[in-house]
């Protein structure tokens, strides 16, 4: 099952390490702002106040007022270069700070579209790995539904061949010598059930129909009586039924010229180990010609 998702776990992987490059490659770096002080902003040559402010210069001049007041109108330029210089490296200072953070700014805003990237991205492996899912579910259920097919048909197959198998295996036909007060012609037929299965049959039952008729019967004309008998047949055992019956003379004599045939039409049902009940129909031919003839099939079967 797996060589068929190949395809399927591969866009997953390749989804998911895909999201990954882009959240490393995204990911916003530091900003280094450079650092300043106010010695920075100067030449080493330049001097606050102008070339006569130089230590050299301001020794050389003659008169210790005219000094005084040079030193101290070029401390004083010193001062105003030094608070204009702090001023300058403040200024550019916020400069560098605003303009890295508005580098932070374009880093948060490529990272957000690369994580929308990375989303649609896992969005599709998560659905590649809910469809591998969904397919595997259904090839679990398919071989749940495959084995459970087998046990159904290993369980049928068991049934066939344990299960028991009725029917009729002989028939024996007697004109009896006595009749009856009114002159009906007495017969004696016995059938013969046998099971041939390797089970017992349960609740054997049979009723019947005689008739004496020139041809066969419509079942639909038939009248049968209640099942009057139950019993127990185990393997290989046999069951016999004896039905008499009369005609009246002029029917037996028919018979008797080959005229009309005797019938007998029934049914029998019985059930097996497994509580399956079969129900098979007969019918029975006695012609003075071609002497016993019968024949079963079945009728219904209900499990």
């Amino acid at each position: 099952m797996l060589k068929r998702h190949l395809g399927l776990i591969a866009a997953a992987i390749l989804a998911l390490g895909g999201s990954l490059a882009i959240g490393i490659y995204g990911a916003p770096k530091p900003s280094a702002l450079p650092q300043y002080n106010f010695e920075s902003a100067r030449s080493p040559s330049y001097f606050p106040g102008g070339e006569g402010c130089r230590p050299q210069v301001i020794a050389n001049i003659s008169g210790v007022e005219q000094r005084a007041q040079r030193r101290e109108r070029c401390t004083e330029a010193a001062e105003a270069e030094r608070l204009s210089t702090n001023d300058l490296i403040q200024q550019t200072r916020a400069a560098d700070a605003a303009q890295a953070q508005a580098t932070l700014g374009l880093q948060g805003l490529r990272l957000s579209f690369l994580q929308t990237i990375g989303g649609f991205l896992t969005l599709i492996a998560a659905a590649a790995a809910a469809a591998y899912a969904r397919e595997a579910a259904r090839e679990t259920r398919r071989g749940a539904d495959a084995a459970h097919a087998d046990l159904a048909l290993s369980r049928n197959m068991a049934h066939v061949q344990l299960r028991a198998y009725v029917d009729l295996d002989h028939v024996d036909f007697e004109q009896l010598d006595t009749e009856d007060d009114d002159g009906r012609v007495k017969y004696k037929i016995t059938l013969l059930f046998k099971n041939y299965g390797q089970t017992p049959a349960r609740m054997f039952a049979e009723k019947h129909s005689f008739l004496v008729e020139k041809s066969m019967p419509l079942r639909s004309k038939i009248k049968t009586k209640p099942f009057e008998e139950t019993v127990t047949m185990a393997q290989s055992a046999t069951y016999a039924v004896y039905s008499r019956c009369s005609a009246s003379k002029e029917k037996s004599e028919k018979y008797i010229k080959g005229e009309s045939n005797i019938y007998l039409l029934g049914r029998f049902r019985y059930k097996d180990v497994f509580e399956r009940e079969f129900l098979i129909r007969y019918w029975v031919c006695i012609s003075e010609k071609t002497d016993v003839t019968f024949d079963t099939e079945p009728e219904e079967v209900q499990v």
